[in-house]
């Protein structure tokens, strides 16, 4: 549910972006209108075709901006069920032993609204839907009663027009008695309908113009064009800027199929063409066929083709010059927004492999009744040891075991220092009694105290958390959930293989910070010290429902100076937590000898 709301607020997002990308667009065309053909004019659209397309697949937000502009957007939205871990208390001296506890988190009402949106797009575009399909089943009906033209007459003219437009697969070519105006449709096998009128048209040379228009419009694909904006027409049915578009779009489709004919003619030709569209556009009437594209319009759209052609100049080197320059400007803007466009970037759920060599585990008798992995990663040898190898590139919530960084961002920013990290407790009661006092931060980490950490990452505020994860590279860096929750069964989300990473560049202070903080958050994660043995980390659990689901322990272990990083994630229906989880970690690094027995 979490993600399913995210993606409807995020996609509400990009719809923004497109809007606005949409008025630049108008704008470019605006400000280029003289120096670009109309076959420029109308390419662009294509790019914006390209443009709708890109909020369903899947890039990666930090490929051109800085991750997060939109998850700040949206921090106060899109929250559903959340949930509050605490874990760890001290280590026996014989067998450790990690405790863990966890409580359901409270319910968000902001969910509701992003449900009855979807609500509202999916009625809106099963009412488009249902129109254009209307249209599409007429258009069939179309096609069963129109026939092969026969008139010996009119297909020699035919074969005249295709060869003058360097067409050689002849496109079928219809009449029908249902049309006033000629017509060309199809996406993928287009054809060209004529009125039966006509056939019996004595003027043949107005006749050849009407089929080299139809001709170009098949040739150039413009009925393909016209279905995806069809869709993307359904898809964005709420966004008047794409129906705008789309408008404009069909117009200069039928401005640039007039440039493609008269760049056939010869220059005398062009006042017999223009005189031909006026001719017909008596006859022309609002089409129902939105598949279809035609070739007289309406009055408004004829002013515009005809001055079209009476301004019409064959195209230039330096015309060409000018219209690729303007395609990839438009193309660079469109790049340029694809992180902020993209729905499935903040929904990224896998990580990438490890680099280094990696060796397979078999450790099936200790997950037994969860789905889980364990990773382990030895800098000494630069070996990755791994169970689940799919799970451990899986990323999910890490629940408490955020808090590590959590601490290292509010030492870095100096809102607590390792000499003077108290917090006072303000007296609201927590069902752990560990938490109803004053908190340092070993003692909060220790604890698990949420409403410690929560304060922390208050205090450094929304945008600089966001800016922290950019730069440690923690997870999906996705904090949309707001400032108190998004590590709570929520939208951050990192992979046990990516926990492992993090440590290990926490433990050589990769990311360039003080090594007091670096220090501090060490000696706060430090579990055991025996025997030549020291014991660092944090557990996790995400609480749902009130049912244990999300299980970690994660942290690493130096033994006899040597440091080995791991983390153990584990998940069920129930009794998926934190305890459990440093149970099977502290079972396994004890069979592989990096742990007494």
């Amino acid at each position: 549910m979490v993600i399913s709301q995210a993606f409807i607020f995020r996609f509400l997002l990009s719809n923004v972006i497109i809007m606005l990308v949409t008025l630049v667009f108008f704008l470019m065309k605006r400000l280029f209108k003289k120096q670009i053909p109309a076959r420029g004019q109308y390419q662009i659209w294509i790019i914006y075709l390209i443009m709708l397309t890109i909020p369903f697949l899947p890039f990666r937000n930090r490929t051109f901006f800085p991750a997060g502009f939109l998850n700040r957007l949206s921090s106060n939205a899109g929250r559903a069920v959340e949930s509050l871990t605490a874990a760890a208390a001290p280590a026996a001296k014989s067998t450790l032993q990690i405790q863990d506890y966890a409580l359901e988190a409270e319910k968000s009402g902001g969910s509701t609204l992003l449900l009855v949106l979807s609500a509202v797009w999916l009625l809106g575009a099963c009412l488009i839907l249902w129109y254009t399909a209307r249209s599409a089943k007429k258009l069939h009906q179309l096609f069963k009663t129109a026939l092969p033209v026969q008139n010996k007459a009119v297909r020699t003219l035919y074969k005249k027009c295709l060869k003058q437009c360097g067409q050689k697969r002849p496109f079928p070519l219809l009449a029908s008695a249902f049309i006033q105006s000629p017509v060309s449709a199809r996406a993928f096998r287009p054809c060209i309908i004529l009125p039966m009128a006509y056939l019996s048209e004595e003027d043949s040379k107005a006749l050849s113009y009407i089929l080299l228009h139809e001709i170009q419009h098949c040739r150039r694909r413009d009925h393909a064009v016209n279905l995806f904006m069809n869709l993307f027409c359904i898809i964005y049915w709420f966004n008047p800027a794409v129906w705008l578009a789309g408008r404009k779009m069909r117009a200069d489709r039928e401005l640039a199929c007039d440039a493609s004919v008269l760049g056939i003619l010869q220059e005398g030709c062009y006042r017999e063409y223009g005189s031909v569209l006026l001719h017909h556009t008596a006859n022309a009437s609002r089409s129902e066929y939105s598949m279809t594209t035609g070739f007289a319009e309406n009055q408004k759209q004829m002013k515009k083709r005809i001055l079209g052609i009476v301004t019409y100049r064959k195209e230039t080197g330096t015309v060409r010059i000018k219209n690729t320059a303007f395609l990839f400007l438009a193309a660079i803007l469109v790049l340029a927004n694809t992180p902020f466009l993209s729905v499935t970037t903040w929904g990224e759920t896998v990580s990438t492999s490890p680099k280094g060599k990696t060796k397979a585990l078999e450790l099936d008798t200790f997950f037994e009744g969860y789905a889980g992995s364990f990773v382990l990663y030895q800098p000494s040898s630069d070996t990755w040891s791994i169970y689940g190898e799919e799970e451990s590139r899986t990323r999910i919530s890490p629940d408490s075991t955020y808090k590590i960084y959590s601490a290292l961002l509010a030492l870095e920013k100096g809102t607590i220092t390792p000499d003077s990290s108290i917090l006072p407790w303000k007296e609201e009661v927590y069902p752990f009694e560990s938490w109803n006092q004053d908190q340092d931060l070993k003692s909060a980490m220790k604890n698990s105290v949420n409403w410690y950490f929560q304060e922390l990452d208050s205090r450094a505020g929304l945008s600089s958390i966001q800016g922290f994860l950019d730069q440690i590279g923690y997870g999906n860096s996705d904090v949309s959930a707001g400032p108190k929750t998004f590590w709570m069964e929520s939208s951050l989300k990192i992979s046990p293989l990516e926990q492992v990473r993090l440590l290990a560049d926490l433990y050589d202070n990769t990311f360039g910070f003080q090594e007091s903080s670096i220090q501090a958050v060490k000696d706060a994660l430090c579990i055991a010290e025996e025997n030549g043995y020291t014991l660092y980390g944090k557990t996790g659990t995400g609480n749902i429902d009130g049912k244990d689901k999300n299980g970690w322990f994660t942290g690493y272990v130096e033994t006899h100076g040597v440091p080995s990083f791991f983390a153990v994630n584990i998940r069920g229906e129930d009794h998926a937590d934190g305890a459990t989880a440093s149970r099977i970690a502290l079972e396994i690094l004890a069979q592989m000898q990096l742990l007494p027995d």
